[in-house]
């Protein structure tokens, strides 16, 4: 709870370095309350970071971090056909930028394969 009291905080300074951080700290807000099981919290949360990083040129990395987690409060909330949609976007994406040789042996996509 501290943490996620901590990041919250951290979201209403305004400091040049905004928009990708604050992105940064919605994900952490989501991760935290993913921790506390307040998938609901954490949905909205995430579904902010997400949309920060769209919008801003975030990674293809941080893109999928939030459809993992936004996986995972769906999946945890029981609701399979969402929590299907966002692994399998997070796969797509990842698959997009590893080369095909390579994409057996990479981690993040034996998860997202897992997953779903």
């Amino acid at each position: 709870m501290e943490a996620s009291e901590y990041f919250a905080h951290l979201d209403q300074c305004d400091e040049p370095w905004k928009e990708i951080s604050r992105s940064t700290h919605f994900y952490d807000i989501g991760l935290c309350l993913y921790e506390l099981d307040d998938y609901d919290a954490a949905i909205n949360e995430a579904g902010k970071s997400l949309q920060h990083y769209i919008e801003n040129y975030g990674s293809v990395y941080e893109n999928c971090c939030c459809y993992s987690l936004l996986g995972r409060c769906h999946f945890m909330r029981d609701e399979y056909d969402e929590a299907l949609t966002c692994f399998q976007t997070e796969l797509d994406l990842r698959l997009q930028f590893v080369p095909s040789e390579k994409q057996d042996s990479d981690e993040d996509i034996k998860i997202g394969r897992s997953n779903i």
